[in-house]
C-alpha cells in the first residue's frame, strides 16, 4: 500500500485544530509540541517553526477559536509577531496553517509543497543570534542586491540587509549603510550598521549605532538587546543588565533577552536570579538549547548537579554542540554516566 502524500500546511492546520477541539480540556506545551511533531513528520524543514508558533500565548488565545471561521485579526497579530523571525516563504507557510486552524479563506496554493532548509536558513531573530549573525532571505535578497542598481536610501539598506545574510561582508555593509543615512535617518540602519561593526569587532561603534537606532525607535526590544550584548562585552555588566531588562519591558516575549540577562547575573554571582530568567526564556521557547545549557551552569553553581545534568542532556537534545562536546570529555563524565 502506498504512503499517503504529505499533508499541506492548511491540512496541518485543521488537523491540529480537530485535536484540539476533541481533546479534553487544554492541551499542555507538551502535548501542543507532540501533536506538531506527529503533523509535520513529512516536513521536517517546517518543524522548528511550527513548534515556535503553538508555544506561544497568542496562540494558545486562538484554541476557542479554531474552526470557528473566525479570528481573523488574531491570526494577523500572531504573524506580525513572528514576523522578524522567519523568512517570507515560512511566514506564508505559518499563515496558511492558521487558516487551515482557523478555517479561514486560504491565501497561498493549495498544494504548496515545504520549503527548503535554505528557506530557513534565516529563521531566528537578530537577538536571538550572536552581533555577527543575521536574519536573512538570502537567496532572494542577495540576488536583488547583485542586480539592483542602489538610487534610494532604502534599495541601500536592502542592499546590506542581503550581504548581511553572509560573514565577510561587513565592510561593505557598512558602506552601503553610510550610503543609506546619507539620504535618510533610519532605526533600522542603524540597526544593521551596529549589527556589522559588532562583527568586525567594534563594540563602542556598535553600542553607539544601537543608541542611534533607539534615539529613533525607542520601541526597539532588540536595539537595546543587541547593545546590552556589547556592553557586556565591554565589562559594563550594569549597562547589560539594564538593557536586557528595557527589551523585555518592551516585548515580554524575548527569549534571548531574558536568557542574556541571566547570564549577567550569573557572573555577577546571582545564579538564582539566573535561573528565574532562564525558566523564563524557556517557558518561552521551549526549543531554546543555550537556555538549557545556561540553566545548567548555574544550577551546577548552587550544587544541583542531578538537575544541571538534565539541562545539559536537554541542551544536547536540541542541538547544543559544545555542551555535547563537553559531555563527550573527561569533564563531563559525571553527567555522561548519570541516570
Amino acid at each position: 500500500m502506498s504512503k499517503p502524500p504529505p499533508m499541506n500546511y492548511r491540512q496541518i492546520g485543521q488537523a491540529l485544530a480537530d485535536h484540539i477541539i476533541q481533546s479534553s480540556g487544554v492541551p499542555t506545551g507538551a502535548a501542543l509540541q507532540g501533536m506538531i511533531a506527529d503533523l509535520a513528520a513529512d516536513q521536517p524543514e517546517l518543524l522548528l517553526p511550527m513548534r515556535d508558533l503553538v508555544s506561544r500565548p497568542a496562540f494558545k488565545a486562538l484554541f476557542t477559536k479554531a474552526n470557528s471561521g473566525g479570528g481573523m485579526l488574531q491570526r494577523d497579530a500572531l504573524i506580525n509577531e513572528v514576523r522578524p523571525l522567519f523568512s517570507d516563504q515560512v511566514l506564508e507557510a505559518l499563515s496558511e496553517l492558521l487558516n487551515g486552524f482557523l478555517n479561514l479563506q486560504s491565501s497561498t496554493k493549495p498544494n504548496q509543497t515545504p520549503v527548503t532548509r535554505q528557506e530557513l536558513n534565516s529563521q531566528h531573530q537578530f537577538q536571538d543570534q550572536s552581533p555577527d549573525q543575521v536574519i536573512a532571505n538570502a537567496t532572494a535578497a542577495v540576488a536583488f542586491a547583485i542586480s539592483t542598481q542602489a538610487k534610494t536610501a532604502d534599495d541601500f539598506l536592502t542592499q546590506a540587509e542581503a550581504l548581511l545574510a553572509q560573514k565577510g561582508n561587513e565592510q561593505e555593509v557598512i558602506r552601503l549603510l553610510n550610503q543609506s543615512l546619507a539620504i535618510q535617518q533610519s532605526g533600522k540602519a542603524y540597526f544593521y550598521r551596529g549589527i556589522a561593526k559588532a562583527a568586525l569587532g567594534d563594540k563602542e561603534g556598535a553600542i553607539a549605532d544601537c543608541s542611534q537606532a533607539i534615539d529613533i525607535d525607542p520601541q526597539s526590544s532588540n536595539s537595546f538587546c543587541n547593545r546590552g550584548i556589547e556592553k557586556f562585552g565591554l565589562g559594563d555588566k550594569q549597562g547589560a543588565i539594564a538593557d536586557y531588562s528595557q527589551s523585555i519591558a518592551i516585548n515580554p516575549h524575548n527569549a534571548k533577552a531574558y536568557n542574556n540577562r541571566g547570564v549577567v547575573k550569573a557572573k555577577l554571582g546571582d545564579n538564582k536570579g539566573a535561573i528565574a530568567d532562564y525558566n523564563v526564556a524557556i517557558a518561552i521557547n521551549p526549543l531554546f538549547e543555550e537556555a538549557y545549557s545556561n540553566r545548567g551552569n548555574a544550577k551546577f553553581a548552587l550544587g544541583e548537579k542531578r538537575s544541571a545534568c538534565c539541562d545539559y542532556k536537554q541542551a544536547v537534545s536540541l542541538g547544543n554542540k559544545s555542551t555535547a562536546q563537553w559531555l563527550q570529555s573527561n569533564d563531563g563524565a559525571w553527567c555522561r554516566d548519570m541516570s
